[in-house]
């Protein structure tokens, strides 16, 4: 490991470990207000949320096994289900690779090539990203314009992203110039990668489920509540910034962080907090058990 690696390995430590603390702090100094905003929020509403979440993760297996059998990975649905399930814990440790690992780690043990490996991971992470970027800019652009002028009005302030943005220009104008002169390829490689139909339908399901698993929480809250879009195009564009964030593990801090941002109008500062760091308690605890009956199932010799 060269030096530039260490230091992006502290650097990813460093984030989880500022996250961390900062959740144990905000508790401490808020324990009244978490207490209040527990108070609130009642067992059938807790279930539907995790119903909901459950139901959004399943969709995200059928994904996983479109993408294997588009590129010639032939799972059947108790494996795929271990698979992906299995590995999404992984992405809760620091390194933003751990599930990528363990996911070529058992596609390879199902004699998976390398080459078949590489492009459904791909293509899979392409739908996924892809559809959930295509909805909250069609939500959020199209009907909930306060929702892009709150994020906007943030970001001015900061004047980092500016120079975030300058080198994203280069970067981009580079990739851009370099794929120019491999056209051919790329579209072909592209047009590869375009999704079924019938899993199209399954992601716009997916983004549902989970944006109304963050919706169905906010009831005791908001003296007017969100409209089921904003929340849906709030909770679409948060999971893509936080999968894109490289040093954040399953994009934690940076998901909560614009949930807040588009919450605080209707809860108010406190409870946004709350509910941006409850959705993701809710959200692990629903990979947790999706992932219990994998133990059952390798006892059956999946």
């Amino acid at each position: 490991m060269n030096n530039s690696q260490r230091l992006w390995v502290v650097a990813k430590w460093t984030w989880f470990i500022f996250v961390v603390l900062f959740a144990i702090f905000y508790a401490y100094e808020n324990a009244s207000g978490i207490e209040d905003g527990i108070r609130r929020l009642d067992i059938a509403l807790l279930f539907g949320a995790m119903l909901l979440i459950i139901a959004g993760k399943l969709g995200l297996v059928i994904t996983m096994w479109a993408a294997s059998r588009q590129y010639s990975i032939l799972l059947n649905w108790r494996e795929t289900y271990c698979i992906y399930n299995l590995t999404q814990l992984a992405k809760y440790i620091p390194g933003s690779i751990w599930q990528f690992v363990g996911r070529i780690a058992m596609l390879k043990a199902h004699q998976a090539k390398s080459s078949s490996i590489r492009d459904a991971l791909i293509a899979e992470h392409a739908w996924v990203i892809g559809s959930a970027l295509t909805i909250s800019v069609l939500l959020g652009f199209l009907i909930h314009a306060d929702l892009i002028n709150s994020w906007l009005h943030w970001f001015h302030l900061k004047w980092y992203w500016s120079i975030i943005s300058f080198f994203l220009v280069i970067f981009f104008s580079f990739a851009m110039a370099y794929f120019f002169g491999q056209a051919r390829f790329f579209g072909r490689w592209l047009y590869g990668l375009r999704p079924p139909f019938l899993v199209l339908l399954s992601l716009i399901l997916v983004w549902l489920a989970l944006g109304s698993a963050l919706w169905l929480t906010l009831g005791p809250f908001a003296a007017v509540l969100p409209s089921l879009s904003y929340v849906v195009a709030a909770y679409c564009f948060a999971y893509v910034v936080g999968f894109l964030v490289p040093f954040a593990p399953a994009g934690i801090g940076v998901r909560e962080a614009l949930l807040i941002l588009a919450l605080t109008s209707y809860v108010g500062a406190e409870f946004s907090f709350f509910l941006a760091a409850f959705n993701r308690i809710l959200y692990f605890f629903a990979e947790i058990l999706l992932s219990i009956p994998c133990v059952f199932f390798r006892r059956s010799s999946w």
